[in-house]
């Protein structure tokens, strides 16, 4: 009797240091990328401010010139990172300036994505009158750089429903709706609305992203 039998294949042996080691690596390296943006952001103020854009190419006649037809950075990109460093440098100033030094010491440095950064930005005329939990949300950004979801999340907690009836707060402007010629402060309110009741209604990530983006798209257009 022949016995036959499928040669098993051998488990290839993991060095598991060196897969901890790519792992760190790989965490510290996106960390590196979100904070990237302060950095770029510094940069393109200076560019903007100095108009060393006119040093490129004979080609730039502006700012945006330079952002998008040398750098082949968007325009409306530019000007959300722009906002987002002018903002963290009046609330955090010590962040704006140090973090390149830090990053290329290989210090851990807690930077918040510019999307989020803008988001707190938005938020902040809403908590008039509620400094205390402002603060809180300003730190929960800035000190342990929260994403956009979980900055969503928190404000759903601590801003109340928006509900037809009388709440604990006024209806904030940007929710009530516009009388004749619509501007886009009110329209960009009314898409906030939007987004939080398809939150609730538990819709795709992908979904959520798509109006995170036209968001972020318009907030770039009132300039």
């Amino acid at each position: 009797m022949v016995m036959s039998s499928a040669p098993q294949q051998e488990q290839e042996t993991v060095d598991e240091p060196a897969v901890r080691g790519f792992l760190a690596d790989t965490a510290s390296a996106v960390k590196a990328m979100k904070a990237s943006w302060l950095r770029v952001a510094l940069n393109l103020k200076r560019i903007r401010d100095e108009e060393l854009w006119s040093y490129a190419t004979p080609a730039c006649e502006n700012f945006e010139d330079y952002a998008f037809g040398v750098l082949k950075l968007n325009k409306y990109v530019a000007r959300r990172m722009l906002k987002a460093m002018d903002y963290t440098s009046s609330k955090r100033p010590d962040m704006v300036h140090d973090v390149s030094d830090r990053l290329e010491r290989g210090e851990e440095v807690v930077v918040p994505s510019y999307q989020v950064v803008n988001n707190l930005r938005l938020a902040e005329e809403k908590f008039e009158g509620r400094e205390e939990e402002f603060q809180a949300l300003e730190s929960k950004v800035f000190d342990e750089g929260i994403g956009r979801v979980t900055f969503k999340r928190e404000v759903d907690g601590m801003l109340p429903p928006r509900t037809e009836g009388p709440g604990i707060m006024e209806t904030p402007v940007d929710r009530v709706q516009p009388e004749g010629t619509p501007d886009l402060d009110r329209l960009m309110g009314r898409l906030r609305d939007i987004q939080q009741d398809l939150g609730r209604l538990g819709v795709s990530s992908e979904s959520s992203e798509l109006f995170s983006r036209l968001l972020d798209s318009l907030e770039a257009e009132k300039v």
